[in-house]
């Protein structure tokens, strides 16, 4: 009763924001772009959702994008400031995340034929449709499966041909960082998985905060 209890007044706070994967802060003085997103979830897997969004946070400053400035093309230092279980109500993105049962259509084995006519097997263990994740029970407390579908949620997209292992750091490895943030970045306002961005030290030296 608890549980069904703290999973309503979860809903009912993220249905008074608009429920998106991620905010963009992009810092013109210190030439960073901050991908910001809260993961929030009714089931008691909050350690392991905690080590996921770490494994994003420890690759702040590591990779660069190209972003549009007055016309010219500069690099920016991409950053991310994942959060888990903060309050639905501040004024970050949420994302909800729940588990599923092992026996759900949605993790039935799946069987198609590449292009050499290989039978190819694959079975999947989470999925994401930009706003809520869902993860199979018996993977609840991966941390590689949930931070590759916090990347999805965030918005990166996969490299070509990069298929998630579910075992390693090249579930991240695996996104195109600078092409997604670069594309992120310049087309946030019009993006469906971005709520909001902010722009911090503009040309006129403005503060611009666009929803």
């Amino acid at each position: 009763m608890k549980t069904t209890i703290v999973a309503l007044i979860m809903c009912m706070a993220v249905s008074m924001q608009l429920l998106a994967g991620n905010d963009i802060v992009v810092n013109h003085h210190n030439k960073t772009v901050t991908l910001v997103a809260n993961f929030i979830s009714p089931a008691p897997i909050e350690k392991s959702l905690t080590k996921a969004a770490e494994l994003w946070n420890s690759r702040s400053g590591k990779n660069t994008c190209e972003m549009l400035v007055n016309g010219k093309k500069e690099s920016y230092t991409i950053h991310f400031k994942l959060v888990v279980n903060q309050n639905p109500l501040s004024d970050t993105a949420v994302n909800v995340v729940t588990v599923i049962p092992d026996s759900h259509p949605f993790f039935y084995a799946k069987t198609t034929v590449d292009a050499n006519g290989n039978e190819q097997t694959d079975r999947a263990v989470s999925v994401s449709d930009g706003k809520v994740i869902g993860v199979s029970s018996l993977y609840k407390n991966n941390k590689y499966v949930l931070a590759h579908e916090m990347g999805h949620n965030i918005g990166l997209c996969h490299n070509a041909g990069r298929k998630c292992c579910y075992v390693s750091n090249e579930d991240l490895a695996i996104f195109n960082l600078s092409k997604s943030v670069s594309d992120l970045a310049d087309a946030s306002i019009k993006s469906k998985t971005t709520r909001k961005m902010i722009e911090l030290g503009t040309a006129d030296g403005s503060y611009v905060a666009s929803n």
